[in-house]
């Protein structure tokens, strides 16, 4: 049974005799916010004002009851997470110490609870100062890539390091309840955890042996019943005091398997167990989980060795983008934001996200999400960019924490990897750690990544891969940037300021691409939430505080000079910073596709935001698609058709992630911004099975394309046999800024349409990237930043849950083009 403490809450900063209203789970910043003592921490430059915070200390108090408790053999306190290091009294006297965000922490507490009244009593202490000392003692300091405070304390504590500041985010060292607090009462014995091991599968039967492990106050006889697929399975054991753990094996017929998005059905099964004592059910557990086969293959070949994820016993080409923590204040994360995310992801044709090294290990329900949707995660233990201690106390307390999530998460059919921690070996090889640092920062590092968490993977989660860093070669003679090996991160693009056809080249295609990005800005309407007018400017104080990566405002301006020109409004700014983002990504992601089987995964830096800003994103903090969310959907399509200009010719691809041969038809045209039709050419296809190949090639000499560079485009359409577009694309010559775009008049049609406001749009010319909004709306459309060709029709469907007349929503629409956009 379980008595949730989460009521009458109250806090103080410690020492200080005012109490406040508190909310559990929460944090301070959060608290502080709720009772007017903070502005809101993301408005303007508010966060310069709040440093203050982490270097306090905290208390938190409550009052309960547990006299429904009292008839029970055992009373545990469960603390799912404080964060971090904090002091824990249950009627004044201390019953835990902790010191680690992302483990729970439990204790034997029914001698200490009274009748009626109980108190308990939480003494945060600053993460800042519960370090302070050891760093100051230091001679050698170890390096912390993105701890924006000029003592580098994060790597000392096992608390999120995003909170710490990074490129994309604020710096907010929170403290706080941060998980469910309650009271778990038992009697005889319970079920203390339950492990999923996969024997075997077939088209025929799954085999699977369901380990349980059983505390019990006595020596008794039990019966464990299993039920899987409406069929029960039982095992007879005697208990003994203590610990136990008994493997009940199970069989299911004709198994379902659990499939990524776009290849089949993400099939769950549930498993009930019972804990049966004198004939009493004492304890059930449920949980879901998929029948599916993960491997990690990585083979040898003529340029190098492969790095592939096969499902099922096929390679599946990994779509998706890089994870980061929702917000910087996790509790305020609902469920639906959750659930919205995913299906985001799901919607633009994802398949793999990957959970970053420096945010947290996720809630239950992100990981449930992912195995409903069929997104397989890619999941890092919570270690970024930074050299971390190897003594024997903060390995003891990885070692703990490395249980309580493996243990968690390991029944989940989406995880399909751990890996030990981002860029850090990158980090030691490249960023010249190696050469000013001593060697036994190497040597802890070893201790910690190839031998402990390896060994934690190896013996709680066995049948899944271990990967020691992002990027890594896994061998000791090839490194991170050899793009034959492993994953890579590029960043020549962004970062190193190269151009867009720097992701062509081959010397920065990985085997798997697990990070590459660019940034672009939000929405005005976003951007509206945390600036005044006067604010709207990238040069003002406000804006550059909203831009974590050093120079990144200026790079954005740079990159847009190249590409398109730089608008002479703020608002269209705000609007080309979204194409150019959107763009570059298009550009690398078609690439590696292009490069399948050569390269088997594409995980863009970043899927999301923690607070409103500048950022790698596609999804802002408030979950509005950025022109990049939009994009995603097209080149993450199941099957792509990709054109690419060779020299003297254009080669058209055609990619696909099916599982089996497709039968396509396939249009080009050759075409004027006005609409005259040049060249056309119609042919069908049989599209290969999970493969990538030049369907046709145009010799270029058979175009006019002379004087002609800037005034035409190459328009390709894949049709299925029934004739629905499957997928299409555009060529263009030059550089978007040299395009010789005239006014579009974007001409726009409210009407109601399968129980959906529609709007039509049309175009007598090319409508490049219309983006269409709705003042003051809250829906969004499902296409946007679209192309137009002339006299092309296109029906969009506007998603809101506000009430809008058909009129209401014409006269509100707004309509932007790059055609429309001036320069300076």
């Amino acid at each position: 049974m379980k008595h949730t403490i989460h009521d009458n809450w109250q806090f103080q900063q410690t020492g200080k005799e005012e109490w406040m209203k508190a909310r559990v789970p929460g944090t301070v910043h959060t608290d502080l916010l709720t009772n007017t003592k903070i502005e809101d921490p993301f408005y303007r430059t508010n966060e310069h004002n709040l440093q203050w915070i982490e270097d306090e200390n905290w208390t938190y108090r409550t009052t309960f009851g547990s006299d429904d408790l009292s008839n029970y053999d055992e009373i545990e306190l469960v603390l799912e997470g404080l964060d971090t290091y904090a002091d824990v009294y249950l009627n004044d006297t201390l019953v835990l110490k902790t010191y680690n965000m992302f483990r729970e922490w439990r204790r034997s507490v029914k001698e200490l609870l009274r009748k009626g009244e109980n108190q308990l009593v939480i003494q945060f202490r600053s993460p800042m100062k519960e370090v302070g000392a050891r760093y100051d003692t230091m001679q050698i300091k170890y390096f912390a890539g993105n701890d924006r405070h000029e003592k580098k304390l994060s790597v000392f504590t096992r608390k999120a390091p995003y909170h710490y500041g990074w490129d994309w985010g604020p710096r907010f060292v929170t403290s706080g309840i941060w998980k469910p607090v309650y009271l778990e009462a038992w009697s005889t014995a319970k079920l203390s955890g339950l492990a999923v091991v996969q024997k075997s599968l077939t088209d025929e039967s799954a085999v699977l042996e369901i380990s349980h492990e059983v505390q019990s106050t006595r020596e008794t006889a039990a019966t464990l019943q299993v039920e899987v697929d409406r069929k029960i399975f039982t095992q007879e054991v005697i208990l003994k005091k203590g610990e136990n753990t008994t493997i009940v094996q199970a069989e299911v017929l004709a198994p379902k398997r659990w499939w990524p998005n776009g290849l089949g059905a993400p099939n769950l099964y549930e498993i009930k167990t019972e804990l049966i004592i004198d004939n009493a059910v004492t304890d059930t557990r449920r949980l879901k989980t998929g029948l599916r086969t993960v491997e990690i293959k990585q083979l040898p070949d003529s340029a190098g060795r492969s790095f592939e994820v096969w499902v099922n016993d096929q390679p599946v080409f990994m779509k998706g983008g890089n994870y980061i923590p929702m917000d910087n204040f996790t509790p305020r994360v609902s469920e639906n934001d959750y659930r919205e995310l995913i299906e985001n992801c799901k919607n633009t044709n994802m398949n793999m996200l990957r959970v970053w090294g420096g945010g947290i290990y996720e809630r239950d329900v992100f990981y449930e999400l992912c195995d409903e949707n069929g997104i397989l995660v890619w999941q890092d233990f919570m270690f970024a960019c930074s050299m971390y201690p190897g003594d024997t106390a903060f390995l003891e307390n990885v070692r703990q924490e490395a249980i309580d999530n493996i243990k968690r998460l390991r029944n989940h059919p989406s995880i399909a990897l751990w890996c030990g921690n981002n860029e850090i070996e990158e980090a030691w090889h490249h960023w010249g750690l190696k050469e000013r640092s001593p060697n036994y920062f190497w040597e802890d590092y070893k201790k910690l990544f190839h031998e402990l968490l390896s060994e934690m993977v190896a013996t709680y989660d066995p049948q899944r891969y271990y990967h020691r860093s992002s990027p890594t070669s896994n061998d000791t003679v090839h490194m991170p940037r050899d793009s034959r090996y492993g994953d890579i991160h590029y960043w020549g693009v962004w970062h190193g300021e190269e151009p867009f056809s720097s992701f062509l080249e081959h010397k920065n295609t990985g085997r798997f691409v697990s990070e590459y990005g660019f940034q672009s800005f939000p929405s005005l309407a976003t951007i509206k939430t945390f600036a005044e007018p006067h604010d709207f400017d990238i040069a003002s104080e406000v804006m550059k505080s909203h831009q974590k990566n050093n120079g990144g405002n200026r790079r954005i301006k740079n990159y847009m000079e190249k590409y398109y020109g730089v608008p002479d409004d703020f608002s269209s700014f705000l609007y080309v910073s979204q194409l150019l983002q959107a763009e570059a990504m298009k550009v690398a992601v078609e690439h590696h596709r292009r490069m399948m089987p050569y390269t088997m995964g594409s995980l863009y830096w970043q899927i999301n935001d923690c607070w409103p800003g500048a950022s790698w994103a596609g999804l802002d903090y408030y979950g509005n698609w950025k022109a990049l969310q939009y994009y995603t959907r097209d080149f993450f399509s199941p099957v792509l058709v990709s054109p690419k200009q060779e020299n003297d010719r254009i080669d058209i691809y055609a990619v696909s992630d099916h599982r089996k041969v497709q039968k396509v038809a396939l249009d080009w045209y050759f075409l004027t911004f006005q609409g005259d039709t040049l060249k056309h050419s119609s042919q069908h296809y049989e599209l290969q099975a999970n493969h990538s190949d030049v369907i046709e090639r145009i010799p270029l000499g058979s175009l006019s394309i002379q004087g002609n560079e800037t005034s035409s485009f190459i328009y390709v359409k894949l049709s299925d046999e029934k004739g629905n577009k499957v997928s299409d694309n555009r060529l263009f010559f030059t550089e978007y800024k040299k395009l010789r775009l005239t006014d579009a008049r974007v001409k726009l049609e409210v009407m109601e349409k399968e129980g959906k406001h529609t709007v039509k749009a049309s175009s007598a010319v090319l409508a490049k990237n219309v983006y269409l909004t709705v003042v003051e709306g809250n829906g969004r459309f499902e296409a946007n930043f679209f192309d137009l060709n002339p006299g092309e029709i296109r029906e969009i469907a506007y998603v809101t849950d506000d009430e809008i007349s058909l009129e209401n929503l014409q006269n509100r629409i707004k309509v932007m083009t790059l055609n429309g956009t001036r320069h300076k």
